[in-house]
This record gives C-alpha cells, sequence and structure tokens, in this order.
C-alpha cells in the first residue's frame, strides 16, 4: 500500500476534478471575498466569515464563528447576517465530509479506548456546533484507501497494539485532554529549535534502553503520548490537505522562481526543519498560513530537494520598492503527514 501521505494526495486529485462541490466553492468566495464595496455597506457575512477561517479549522470555524455571531462589526448598522439554506448546507456539508473522514481514522480506538480517540480528533478542543443532520449523496468511499493507509502507518500499529490504550480506559477524559493539551504547549507551540529539557533527557535514555531492558513505565507513558500526539498531527495536516482540495486549491510550492535563499536548516529530537526567504507572499482569502502545508522543490547543486512541510511562523516585508518578501519557518512532514518524526521514531525498532 502507498504511504498515507502519497494515498491524501490522490484523494486530493479525486476531490479537486469533483464538480459536486462547485456549489461549496462558490458559497466560500461569496462569504470570504469582498467582490463590491460602495462605501456604505458593510460586510458582516465577510467579517464573521473571516472570524471563523482565523480558527485555522476549516468549514467547522465558519460555522462556528456564524452560531456564535463572532464579529467585531457588533455595533454598526449592516446586512444580514444569516446564512442561506444553501451557504448552511454547502458547510455543513463540507464538515462532515471531513469529520466522517476523521471518524473512519479512528473508529478501531475508538473500539479501546473512547477517552484516546477523542483526542486524536482534531476538533476535540472547539466549542460545539448545533448537530443538525443533512441529507446528501458524497461518497465516502473515496476515503477507504487513505483511512487505511493511516491505520497501516507505524505509529498508529504501534499505538494499537499499546497496553496503555486499555490501561488509560478508565482515566477521566478531562484527564486525558489535559495531557494532550500540555503536549502541545510543549512541543507544538515552542520555536522548532527549541527542545525542553525533560524531553531531551527522555530521548537520551531511551537511546540508551536495549531490548533487554523493561522502560520505567513514566518512560514508557510519555513516549506513548507522543505517539498520540503525533497521531492528531497527522490528521490536522491530512484535513488541511483536503480542505484545500473540497475548495479546488493547490498546495503552496517553493522553487527557484520565488525562493531567495534558504537562511535555516536544522534538526533536533522533535523536528527537521527550515528557514526560507521567498519572494511574494501565499496569501489566500480561504486559509490561514499557519500550520498550512508547502512543498519546497528545488534543486541544490547536483541534490534534489523535495520536501513537503507545515508551516510553523511567517514574517511578512511589504516593501514598495524591493516587492514583498516573506520569512517562513516550517517543520518537515515525513510519509505518514508526521511534523514530530524524529519524536516518535524508535532507535530500537521497538
Amino acid at each position: 500500500m502507498a504511504s498515507f501521505r502519497n494515498e491524501i494526495f490522490e484523494v486530493c486529485k479525486l476531490l479537486k476534478s469533483d464538480n459536486s462541490f462547485d456549489s461549496l466553492r462558490e458559497t466560500m468566495f461569496n462569504l470570504m471575498v469582498i467582490t463590491e464595496n460602495d462605501g456604505k455597506s458593510i460586510r458582516v457575512k465577510t467579517d464573521i466569515a473571516n472570524s471563523g477561517k482565523q480558527l485555522n479549522c476549516e468549514f467547522y470555524g465558519i460555522l462556528l464563528a456564524f452560531e456564535k455571531k463572532i464579529t467585531v462589526l457588533n455595533n454598526v448598522n449592516h446586512e444580514v447576517d444569516e446564512l442561506s439554506e444553501t451557504e448552511y448546507y454547502n458547510l455543513k456539508l463540507g464538515h462532515y465530509v471531513i469529520s466522517s473522514f476523521v471518524n473512519a481514522c479512528i473508529t478501531d480506538i475508538e473500539k479501546i479506548n473512547s477517552n484516546i480517540a477523542a483526542v486524536l480528533n482534531p476538533y476535540a478542543f472547539y466549542v460545539g456546533i448545533a448537530n443538525k443532520n443533512i441529507k446528501h449523496e458524497f461518497d465516502l468511499s473515496i476515503f477507504d484507501r487513505a483511512v487505511s493507509a493511516f491505520k497501516d502507518t507505524n505509529i498508529y500499529k504501534s499505538l494499537l497494539r499499546s497496553n496503555f490504550l486499555q490501561a488509560l480506559s478508565n482515566v477521566p477524559r478531562d484527564a486525558i485532554f489535559q495531557l494532550v493539551q500540555v503536549l502541545e504547549r510543549d512541543i507544538m507551540r515552542i520555536p522548532l529549535d527549541n527542545v525542553p529539557n525533560d524531553i531531551l533527557a527522555l530521548k537520551m535514555r531511551e537511546m540508551n534502553f536495549n531490548k533487554q531492558t523493561a522502560i520505567n513505565k513514566n518512560d514508557a507513558m510519555a513516549l506513548t503520548s507522543f505517539k498520540i500526539l503525533a497521531l492528531r498531527e497527522m490528521l490536522i495536516n491530512a484535513i488541511s490537505l483536503i480542505y484545500s482540495a473540497m475548495l479546488g486549491m493547490d498546495i503552496n510550492v517553493i522553487n527557484e522562481d520565488n525562493l531567495i535563499n534558504i537562511e535555516k536548516s536544522g534538526s533536533n529530537v522533535i523536528y527537521q526543519h527550515k528557514t526560507v526567504l521567498i519572494q511574494d507572499v501565499f496569501m489566500n482569502p480561504f486559509k490561514e498560513i499557519l500550520k498550512d502545508i508547502v512543498l519546497l522543490d528545488i534543486n541544490v547543486g547536483n541534490v534534489k530537494i523535495h520536501e513537503f512541510g507545515s508551516i510553523r511562523s511567517v514574517t511578512f516585508n511589504f516593501n514598495q520598492i524591493e516587492g514583498h518578501t516573506a520569512k517562513i519557518s516550517f517543520c518537515e512532514i515525513d510519509d505518514e503527514l508526521n511534523p514530530i518524526f524524529n519524536l516518535t521514531k524508535n532507535p530500537l525498532g521497538r
């Protein structure tokens, strides 16, 4: 079977060419893009939609923003701020398709430990939205090979056979959520070239384990927790790509046409990462640039670099004379769409 990343790309090809999403694409364009402004009317629906986009959670964020009326324009006279039936249906369909893919990926873990399965869902930490059923004819079997590839990844299979899935079955869901939130804070939200001392010490101990050594229970739990975080991040990257494809968008590419310089290239026990300076800027009305997926596709001498990454920071420089530039830092993602593969790989292959 092809890698999870390749299977997701195959799904994306099909989604991009699927004309049944034309209405969804039109809805998103009408909500997110201001095409006319007579100086009098205020596009509150656009403001709400952009507030939802800033939550960085695809159609869900926009649905939530409209449900909660998240807008900065509360105190002005404005046009209607409700979704039409067609707009609501399209956004719900988009979220349903993505959610169905996620649920299919975690169903086997759900049977063993529903709390672990819950935190693997990228939407688990967001406020809930109205759960209204919609009738649709979209064939979800399009995801079958990608779901199988996800379940065939080394991390998934390692977690599924781990004793910790059953051992943690009696741990309250709030405690599991708190664990993953701490991991996100200490791993995913720090600079790419920083490594917390406790994680560095743990990885050093792991390198010194041998196959006859019994791993300390706390260390084993920590290493398992890293796998839970990795699976969650793999799904986050997958749905980012699926969301883009449903809207007919291509992946961002850095190549000889827009690359100015590779300013930094590094590796540590968590990430392989790069910082690049590019000409022009990735500006997309439908997506936030942070955590978006990028492809670095260049030749350096006789070496071909073809790396996919998740954008973690960006600094814009808008200069009318020299042109617009952006400094982008991203962590590389592997064939499993895992951004922390250095952290989760086992030196002993256990």
